[in-house]
């Protein structure tokens, strides 16, 4: 259910952020002005189709995309879930970090970013806060997320203080 729910939650959110090359002129600036109290929206920084600028960056494009991505990988990681949720900040952290080093290199003069530095900067982050998004409506929903650990399954091993 967290997957489902975060997955089209997200996907929504990509749909708004195409949603200026599907609709008429008229309606254009309607999800232009929505996404820009989230976004700077700045025309050489954003994805074009046919000339029309979509509603986001090309990092926060990345980033939305994302995190339809990481709701969907919620139900494919199986035991790795706890070692992902047991160092959530730390993978957040490095997202943010890895991000804030794509942003900076330029305001320093250390390099130029690119349209795939700052989508893919932007996904990494996306990927990894979908995840986590999916996994909290999974626990709110159900409890800790279910796996099928049927194929990892194995007899536990006794302590040494344990009598059989």
């Amino acid at each position: 259910m967290g997957t489902a729910t975060a997955g089209g939650l997200c996907a929504l959110l990509l749909v708004g952020i195409v949603s200026p090359v599907l609709l008429p002129d008229e309606w254009r600036m309607l999800p232009m002005a929505v996404f820009h109290a989230f976004c700077h929206q700045l025309a050489d920084r954003s994805p074009h189709v046919d000339g029309i600028q979509l509603a986001v960056c090309w990092r926060c494009m990345g980033f939305y995309a994302g995190l339809v991505g990481g709701a969907l990988l919620l139900p494919l990681v199986g035991r790795g879930d706890a070692w992902i949720n047991g160092n959530a900040k730390w993978l957040l952290l490095g997202a943010l970090v890895i991000m804030g080093a794509d942003w900076a290199g330029p305001q320093v003069g250390y390099w130029d970013n690119t349209w795939a530095s700052r989508m893919t900067t932007g996904l990494l982050l996306g990927t990894v806060a979908g995840y986590l998004f999916a996994r909290a409506l999974a626990v709110a929903f159900r409890g800790q997320p279910k796996f099928d650990e049927s194929a990892f399954e194995r007899e536990a091993p006794i302590h040494p203080t344990q009598t059989t």
